[in-house]
């Protein structure tokens, strides 16, 4: 990292004083200076600067720190793509976990590490675009879902998806689950389709199918069927898929090698289209469509005003300067 008993000038975002010195005895660091952020937006732009650390030390997954946009724009900075980052876990939760009849707490205690409401938001927006998204009306010859095989689920029972099935909603509906989080994704009402079955682009990521409140009933086919769709179907589902495909390569692009910044860019000027506003939309829901914090959002927003580039309004957002937004959305 450096030299030997060298103190080290360090960088901290969003961690207390007493687990960066606990850190630094576990590692028998010595610390000569210190700067403090509880704020990301303002320790990125002291980073901007040329002031040299030999460390910053962040929190991973804690309030307030987007790790993968800290990343992303440490990067895109030239001098600090070789300053090593260490990711301290923020602090766990401790749970007591009760035994017996007795009422008295057990003799194991579990360590729960913190995930923020907004992450766990961000996951489920996320992979409720990627998850039941075909609708039988994509199909504009669906002859060969008539007479498909049923299984019918009671309410709340697990529907399991096996590999290369594709299932049809017939009655009742679906809810998508993540468990790890316990949280609703989406629901999926008759004539959506959904299932594990790469032949078509489905695919239930880690969520997990439930059937509704009034149970449901499924239609199942399978590769072989879903050829014959594809067949029937083609250019059909050809204009469904392939812009969706573009879109993921794109979106997967602008994920690992840009910032922030350029991202917001590329969507104010998706949303507006040939025109200069873009309105309706919270800065949260900005957020959600770059699976992005909010804090990184509104601090993204503030430095886009800054340069002049967009003005703001409540939920209305004018472009400025098209010309200067597109070269930043290519950056």
């Amino acid at each position: 990292m450096n030299d030997a008993g060298k103190p080290l000038s360090i960088l901290v975002i969003n961690v207390s004083r007493e687990r960066v010195e606990r850190f630094a005895a576990d590692f028998g660091l010595q610390i000569g200076h210190a700067e403090t952020y509880s704020d990301q937006a303002a320790a990125m732009a002291a980073l901007q600067g040329q002031r040299h650390y030999d460390l910053i030390i962040t929190s991973s997954g804690g309030p307030g720190t987007d790790e993968m946009e800290l990343l992303r724009q440490l990067h895109s900075l030239a001098h600090r793509r070789d300053t090593p980052v260490v990711k301290l876990s923020p602090p766990a939760r401790e749970v007591d976990i009760r035994m017996g009849k007795s009422g008295k707490a057990g003799g194991r205690r579990h360590r729960t590490p913190g995930f923020t409401e907004q992450m766990k938001e961000l996951a489920a927006a996320a992979l409720a675009q990627k998850v039941g998204y075909l609708k039988l009306e994509d199909f504009p010859d669906a002859r060969l879902f008539d007479d498909l095989p049923t299984r019918s689920y009671g309410p709340h029972k697990i529907v399991r998806c096996k590999h290369d099935e594709l299932l049809l909603v017939r009655r009742g509906l679906v809810e998508v689950w993540q468990t790890h989080h316990d949280r609703l994704v989406k629901q999926l009402m008759i004539g959506t389709l959904f299932g594990e079955i790469p032949l078509l682009g489905q695919t239930m990521v880690i969520t997990q199918a439930v059937a509704g409140p009034a149970g449901t009933t499924i239609a199942v086919t399978n590769a072989e069927r879903v050829r014959e769709l594809i067949k029937a179907n083609a250019l059909a589902l050809a204009e469904k898929l392939y812009p969706r495909l573009a879109a993921v390569d794109a979106e997967h692009y602008r994920v690992i090698f840009q910032p922030a910044e350029s991202r917001l860019a590329a969507l104010l000027l998706e949303l507006a289209g040939e025109g200069s506003t873009v309105e309706g939309l919270t800065q949260r829901q900005l957020g959600e469509r770059l699976r992005l914090m909010r804090e990184t959002i509104v601090a993204s927003v503030a430095s886009l005003k800054a340069k002049k580039l967009i003005g703001v309004e409540r939920r209305k957002m004018v472009i400025f300067d098209r010309k200067a937004l597109e070269e930043l959305s290519r950056s």
